[in-house]
């Protein structure tokens, strides 16, 4: 796997760690349904009552959402170790706000006062030079 192949991979998964975070604040947005416990049946099986359910997607989501937090965080020296070979101060810049953050060309741009353009072609020719 190629260096921009790694970060492109280690990107997804930061989008997906938002995705899940954006999933969870609309099931409970002060946290866990506290008060809400799954509800049993005589035999052990859960129901399908609606708070029930919302709670267990709720504490499955929380635990997809931990160990993809860990492996990311294990992973952060590595993609920081591809990231740190750019030559100047703005491309690591914009590499660690698409890689690490998660941000569009368009919101970098925005943020580094450059054109989207300039985003893209600042990343394109940084994977250049590594070859």
């Amino acid at each position: 796997m190629t260096a921009r192949e790694w970060l492109v991979a280690y990107r997804n998964q930061v989008l997906l760690l938002a995705a899940m975070e954006q999933d969870l604040s609309r099931i409970g947005a002060s946290g866990a349904p506290a008060r809400i416990q799954p509800m049993r049946y005589g035999d052990g099986r859960f129901t399908n009552e609606p708070a029930a359910a919302t709670a267990q997607a709720w504490e499955g989501l929380m635990k997809r959402r931990d160990a993809l937090a860990t492996a990311l965080s294990e992973e952060l020296a590595a993609a920081l170790d591809i990231i740190r070979t750019a030559t100047d101060s703005r491309t690591y810049m914009l590499l660690t706000l698409y890689y690490l953050q998660g941000l569009t060309d368009q919101q970098i741009a925005k943020t580094l006062y450059i054109s989207r353009e300039q985003v893209n072609k600042r990343r394109n020719a940084f994977f250049r030079q590594l070859h």
